[in-house]
C-alpha cells in the first residue's frame, strides 16, 4: 500500500506577463504585502514584458498572472503555449475589460482578476493559490524493489489492478509495482480528485484529455500504440458517476 505524506517542501515562483511595468510593481506590491501577513507562505518573483521572454523562461512557474492584452499578443494564444511547457501552471487572467472573462472558463483558467486590482479580492485569490498548491506538493510514498521511493500524487496519472497486485503509472519515470489494494486506494486518493472508472482502474483527473460513455482519453502517448493518446476502458456500470465527478473535479478547479 502506497502512504501519503506532507509534502515536497518547495518555494514557488510567481511571476506577471505584462507589457505595462507600473503592473509589474503593483503586483509585486501585493504579494510582499500579502506575505507580511501570511509570513510562512514564500515565493520566487519573475516579471515578463512579453510573450517571447515569458516563453524562453526555462525555470517553473507555478502561479502566472497574464494580461490578455498583451501589445499585439493576445494572453489568449499565449495559454496553450505556456502550458506545453509549464503543465502545472496556475494562470490568472488579468485585464481592465471583463469583455474577455468568458475565455477564462473556456482555457480553464483560475481565475480573471480585473485592473485596477481590488486588494481584497487578489489577497482572497491568493489564498486559494497556496492552498491548491500545498495539496499539489503531497507526496505519494511506496516501497519498490527493496527502496523507498517519493513523488508528487499529481504526478500519478493512473493505477492499475492486476489480482494483488497494483501497478502506478508516473507521467515522468515509468511504472511502479507494489502489492495493494485499488478499493484501498481509491479511497486514499479521493481527496485528490482520483475517479474509478473500471474496477481494474484508477485515473487522476488531471490527466483526462476526453471523457466518454465508454472509454477515457488521457493526455500522455500510448506506449503501444506512437502518435496516439492513451485510451482506458469505462465500466459500464460507472459512466454516469464518473462523468459526475469528473465535472464536479472540474469545478472545483474553477471555483
Amino acid at each position: 500500500m502506497g502512504k501519503i505524506i506532507e509534502h515536497l517542501e518547495r518555494i514557488p515562483r510567481i511571476a506577471v506577463c505584462d507589457d505595462d511595468t507600473n503592473i509589474h510593481q503593483r503586483i509585486y506590491d501585493l504579494i510582499l504585502t500579502y506575505n507580511r501577513q501570511h509570513p510562512q507562505e514564500q515565493m520566487y518573483f519573475s516579471a515578463f514584458a512579453d510573450k517571447e521572454s515569458l516563453l524562453a523562461f526555462h525555470e517553473v512557474i507555478d502561479l502566472l498572472f497574464l494580461d490578455i492584452e498583451l501589445g499585439e499578443t493576445s494572453g489568449v494564444d499565449v495559454v496553450p503555449l505556456i502550458r506545453q511547457k509549464h503543465p502545472d501552471m496556475t494562470i490568472m487572467f488579468i485585464s481592465s475589460h471583463t469583455k474577455y472573462f468568458i475565455y477564462s472558463h473556456r482555457l480553464n483558467v483560475f481565475q480573471f482578476l480585473t485592473k485596477p486590482f481590488d486588494e481584497r479580492i487578489f489577497f482572497e485569490e491568493l489564498d486559494r493559490f497556496y492552498e491548491r498548491y500545498h495539496r499539489s506538493q503531497d507526496l505519494y510514498t511506496i516501497v519498490y524493489r527493496g527502496r523507498t521511493v517519493q513523488f508528487p500524487i499529481q504526478e500519478i496519472v493512473y493505477m492499475e489492478a492486476e489480482l494483488r497486485r497494483l501497478k502506478i503509472h508516473h507521467a515522468k519515470t515509468g511504472v511502479y509495482e507494489m502489492i495493494g489494494q485499488i478499493s484501498r486506494e481509491e479511497k486514499n486518493l479521493q481527496p485528490y480528485g482520483f475517479l474509478r472508472i473500471h474496477h481494474g482502474y484508477l485515473v487522476n483527473p488531471r490527466y483526462i484529455e476526453m471523457l466518454k460513455s465508454q472509454e477515457v482519453i488521457l493526455n500522455v502517448p500510448d506506449p503501444a500504440n506512437p502518435g496516439q493518446l492513451l485510451t482506458l476502458p469505462v465500466s459500464k456500470g460507472k459512466s454516469q458517476q464518473v462523468r459526475q465527478q469528473y465535472q464536479q473535479w472540474l469545478q472545483q478547479q474553477r471555483s
